[in-house]
């Protein structure tokens, strides 16, 4: 592969990598923000909020 070819693909890759990151990071947040919500809103109603946590939910392979 000639040189710039490389550097070029190398430099798609790495953004391509960060991107994804971001996105996973952004997805999480979402998750816990919703979590939030459900749990607020569980309690103001004197509900039970027996949920797992994203981070619980996570350790436990989503299921």
């Amino acid at each position: 592969m000639f040189g710039y070819a490389k550097l070029f693909r190398d430099r798609v890759y790495a953004e391509g990598k960060a991107e994804g990151k971001a996105e996973g990071f952004q997805m999480a947040n979402q998750a816990w923000v919703e979590w939030f919500q459900r749990k607020e809103a569980a309690e103001a109603a004197g509900e039970p909020f027996d949920e797992p946590s994203p981070a619980e939910q996570y350790q436990n392979g989503g299921n």
